[in-house]
């Protein structure tokens, strides 16, 4: 028997384990599959198929907006090129959620963008 929610879990279990927000907007964007779902094998254990795709829709939405509410200067700080270390491309697209919450993937990829180009300027 649990005694929390699948979103208070994954939120407080897992997603405050992580150190700052890209990498829990990594970690979310990775439990997407091509088709948006979320695929979470301990979560769909303990809570149910249904209940831990909501809760991880949630989480991807609530840290998505966050996102794009902090300040440029503070997600540098954080800032490492999202590539894989495999070369291969980014799918950026899974980084935004369904519900975007409000926010949008327009803004979100300006953002990257601003932040790409600010980890490529060399510092004086």
């Amino acid at each position: 028997m649990t005694l929390t929610s699948a979103y208070d879990d994954l939120r407080i279990r897992t997603l405050s384990a992580l150190p700052g927000l890209w990498a829990r907007l990594r970690y979310l964007a990775g439990l997407r599959t091509p088709d948006g779902a979320y695929q979470h094998w301990g979560m769909s254990r303990t809570y149910g198929p249904e209940a831990a795709q909501k809760a991880a829709a949630a989480a991807h939405s609530d840290v998505f907006v966050q996102f794009l509410r902090t300040p440029l200067k503070q997600l540098s700080r954080e800032f490492s090129d999202a590539s894989s270390s495999s070369g291969e491309p980014v799918n950026w697209s899974l980084y935004v959620p369904g519900d975007p919450g409000g926010g949008s993937e327009k803004h979100f990829n300006s953002i990257v963008s601003a932040l790409r180009q600010l980890s490529e300027t060399p510092r004086k």
